[in-house]
């Protein structure tokens, strides 16, 4: 275990953390948890969001999922479906309810008109089938990130 940002403890933290430009101005950056128990999704996921200047935190099971998520404000979490502990489908509503403005997305070998339906039911912003391309999951970072998120996981620019 290696301490991460704001004290938390993390398995695995993968990823480019940008320089502030300037004390006074946090740097906008997109905070992602990937969630799968194959290795090479994660890694490989690790190396293009981290291109993409997102801090990327990569866990192997549900219960580690959950327990990031409690202790750290993700922008993000791309979420396998089968995982050893947990259906990625039945934590979707979990995420929302720990993180109401962290995007899920499902990530599944499985992917059927029933997984589909159910995870936009849950709350899902994406489905993507495995295997994917790289470039869409840029696409659907841009998507995502539209408004983009502070360090904190606060609006760049908060309405106050």
């Amino acid at each position: 275990m290696v301490p991460g940002a704001y004290g938390h403890q993390q398995r695995h933290r993968c990823g480019m953390i940008v320089a502030l430009e300037n004390a006074m101005t946090p740097k906008r950056t997109k905070n992602i948890l990937i969630v799968d128990d194959d290795h090479l999704i994660c890694w490989g996921l690790e190396k293009i969001l981290s291109r993409e200047n997102c801090r990327v935190t990569s866990v192997n099971n549900g219960a580690d999922a959950i327990s990031e998520i409690s202790n750290f404000p993700y922008g993000s979490v791309f979420l396998d479906i089968n995982l050893p502990d947990a259906s990625g489908l039945d934590m979707i509503s979990r995420i929302r309810e720990l993180s109401p403005d962290t995007k899920v997305v499902i990530l599944t070998g499985n992917d059927t008109d029933q997984n589909r339906e159910k995870a936009f039911e849950e709350g899902a912003f994406d489905f993507i089938a495995k295997p994917f391309d790289l470039s869409d999951i840029k696409k659907i970072i841009e998507r995502m990130f539209d408004g983009l998120q502070t360090l904190d996981g606060l609006p760049e620019n908060p309405v106050i």
